[in-house]
């Protein structure tokens, strides 16, 4: 949260840049994963900077850290599926399954088999992001 506050500050993203969008962006993750208000990041601001008027500061005398503090208190909630969860596992399964398998326990069939469910768990992650 404080990358969006300060890349807002040093205008690098607008105040119209959606809180669940940027933070999606940060995080590296769907913005549909996000859980947060529909609100954009000045919006936010504008709404932090009220609660400090109504509660009887100056804004200009308003240090920029009390909105700062404040805007961290924001924090979206992340919700991976579970299903992306269970292939992010088959993935690592596999991949263990396959570097711990010596051609000669096996016949290359079977190998390419494991290699063609690598393959096809990838592609399904794909699907995820």
């Amino acid at each position: 949260m404080q990358s969006i506050f300060l890349a807002y500050q040093n205008k690098t993203i607008t105040g119209h840049a959606k809180l669940q969008e940027e933070y999606a962006r940060v995080k590296g993750v769907k913005k549909e994963w996000v859980r947060c208000h529909d609100i954009s990041v000045r919006q936010l601001i504008d709404e932090i900077l009220d609660e400090f008027e109504d509660a009887g500061f100056d804004l200009d005398t308003l240090p920029m850290e009390n909105v700062l503090s404040r805007f961290l208190t924001f924090e979206p909630k992340i919700e991976i599926p579970h299903e992306y969860i269970q292939l992010q596992d088959a993935k690592t399964l596999i991949e263990n399954q396959i570097s711990n398998t010596k051609e000669a326990e096996y016949t290359k069939d079977v190998i390419a088999s494991m290699k063609s469910a690598l393959q096809s768990v990838n592609e399904a992650i794909k699907g995820y992001k």
